[in-house]
C-alpha cells in the first residue's frame, strides 16, 4: 500500500532500516561469513577446481557424476555471485574460502 511505502521512505532518511529483521539477519550472516552458504561437498569441489581440476577429474576423484559436479558448482556459483569457474575461484580465494 502507498502508505507503507512513505513510510519506509521517511524512516530509510532518518536512517532507520527498511529491511525486515528475518531478512537482513540472513543478509548479513552470509556477508560476514561466506563459508557458511556453501556445504562441505561444495567446498570440496570448489577446492578441485581451484587446483585446475576439470569437472571429469573432479567426478572421479570424488566418486560422483559429472552431473552432479556441475550441479555443485552451479550452486557454488549462484552463492559467490560467479559466472563461470574462474571467478568463483577468484572471489573464494579473495573471501578467504579456499586457499
Amino acid at each position: 500500500p502507498p502508505s507503507e511505502v512513505l513510510d519506509g521512505i521517511r524512516r530509510a532518511a532518518r536512517g532507520e532500516s527498511v529491511m525486515a529483521p528475518e531478512i537482513m539477519g540472513k543478509l548479513m550472516g552470509q556477508m560476514t561469513n561466506p563459508t557458511e552458504a556453501l556445504t562441505p561437498r561444495e567446498l570440496e569441489v570448489l577446492a578441485l577446481v581451484g587446483e585446475g581440476k576439470s569437472n571429469r577429474d573432479i567426478a572421479r576423484q570424488l566418486v560422483l557424476t559429472e552431473a552432479t559436479v556441475k550441479s555443485h558448482l552451479s550452486h557454488v556459483f549462484r552463492k559467490l555471485g560467479a559466472n563461470n569457474r574462474t571467478s568463483a575461484v577468484a572471489v573464494a580465494r579473495q573471501r578467504g574460502v579456499i586457499a
